[in-house]
């Protein structure tokens, strides 16, 4: 079947970055972390090669993230087909709803250190049926669009911003319990800090004791 309508993510987000950066960086990653590895190889089991295997490691780690950002541009989004109206996921998956099913598009901010928008399908009921993350980079003509076809009204905005808890307490079924229960750590920035640094600190350690190691056999 075929879609009437598709919405993907456009412009800059402080989350993603951006498609044309994400272009750039990607391969600069995947340079760092092929000249690491082959480096390692070279180097065998020497201190500075146990060095360069957390450099491979930590340039992997960096480029699958900005890998599935790209995906997400490429992919994530809405679609509107068939009397059905859902979203897309980062790796092209489909969730939908029928379109008899959703009372109306809710739109809102995240209010967080780093603020994203969310977009959610809200039943007649009042609950959250399907969520969209970073749903501000849709294109607002195409949203006009989507309300317009479907025959869906389109409330809040981007300027109206609600917390993790707001958000659950408003729409039922919009929030995980296990995003709850990281949205309370992270609403103690003390808590949240010293957990941050006793992580930094173990991994270091952790990093001294292997090179130690190596360098003593």
């Amino acid at each position: 079947m075929a879609d009437d309508l598709v919405l993907h993510y456009q412009g800059r987000d402080v989350l993603l970055g951006s498609p044309a950066k994400l272009d750039r960086a990607i391969p600069v990653a995947f340079a760092v972390f092929v000249v690491a590895a082959a480096m390692r190889v070279v180097s065998g089991d020497s201190a500075i090669g146990e060095l360069l295997v957390y450099a491979a490691g930590i340039s992997e780690i960096v480029l699958l993230i900005m890998v599935y950002a790209r995906l997400r541009f490429a992919n994530a989004g809405l679609f509107l087909a068939g009397g059905q109206v859902g979203t897309l996921g980062t790796f092209g998956g489909r969730k939908a709803i029928a379109l008899t099913e959703v009372d109306h598009l809710e739109l809102f901010t995240i209010a967080s250190a780093r603020p994203y928008g969310v977009l959610l399908f809200v039943d007649r009921a009042g609950r959250s049926a399907l969520r969209l993350n970073t749903a501000d980079l849709l294109p607002s003509p195409g949203l006009a669009e989507l309300s317009r076809r479907s025959g869906l009204s389109i409330r809040g905005s981007w300027a109206e911003r609600l917390s993790v808890g707001q958000m659950a307490r408003r729409f039922p079924g919009s929030v995980r319990s296990s995003e709850l229960a990281v949205n309370a750590l992270a609403a103690h920035p003390t808590r949240t800090a010293s957990i941050t640094a006793v992580v930094t600190v173990l991994f270091f350690v952790v990093l001294f004791a292997a090179l130690v190691s190596r360098s003593g056999r």
